[in-house]
């Protein structure tokens, strides 16, 4: 697999649609700072969704794994079509996002142009190690196995009929949160749950049954 890092030429506002699941933005940031002041800097991927059922040139901001938001509608529909051609040829692409805060973060948007397939780099001279090729202000990183970003939910699959019944039957507790990996959300519904006389645990079962959130649908489902 390759990756490639395009010089960005533009600084956007990851968008906030992660409104209720802040903890993948806030857990980056705190592995990311590790207790330092100021804004952090990270690789962030750039992931095409073409099944999102919302907006089919989505592209979402994956760090460390965790989406994290997305990039602006008029952007990333700029970005979509080469995004989507790089991926079907096994090519991914890596761009700087500044983490500002637990809530706060910037990514850099390359120019479409500069989405081209990179050429085959010569083999790393120490091994295991990516042998970075500068190629027209775009920097190619070949690997021999790299993060799986089309695949871009860490850890196991979820079993889809597990997630319910937990919902269903342990949501006001928020074990269906916990099984779903969203520490965040499942404290606060096993804090603040009882407070809406079950009327969170039923949204949050249909939310689940229809996979109605990004972060849900960037599950690996069985």
């Amino acid at each position: 697999m390759s990756i490639i890092r395009p010089q960005p030429v533009q600084e956007a506002p990851v968008l906030s649609w992660l409104r209720d699941h802040p903890q993948n933005l806030a857990e980056a940031h705190r592995q990311a700072s590790q207790g330092a002041q100021g804004p952090v800097q990270r690789l962030a991927a750039l992931v095409q969704e073409s099944g999102n059922p919302d907006d089919a040139d989505a592209v979402l901001i994956v760090v460390d794994g965790r989406p994290v938001g997305c990039i602006d509608r008029e952007l990333a529909t700029t970005c979509a079509p080469a995004l989507r051609s790089l991926r079907a040829q096994g090519v991914d692409v890596e761009v700087p996002v500044m983490l500002h805060g637990p809530g706060q973060a910037s990514v850099g948007i390359p120019h479409p142009a500069s989405l081209a397939a990179p050429q085959q780099a010569p083999s790393a001279s120490v091994a295991g190690a990516p042998a970075p090729v500068n190629q027209g202000g775009v920097t190619v990183v070949n690997t021999v196995s790299g993060p799986a970003v089309a695949g871009y939910a860490p850890g196991p699959p979820k079993s889809f009929a597990a997630a319910v019944l937990l919902s269903l039957f342990l949501g006001t507790l928020g074990v269906d949160r916990f099984y779903l990996g969203h520490v965040g959300l499942g404290v606060a519904k096993l804090l603040l749950s009882w407070m809406t006389f079950g009327i969170w645990q039923l949204i949050d079962l249909i939310v689940i049954i229809c996979k109605g959130t990004p972060a849900l649908r960037a599950i690996r489902w069985e």
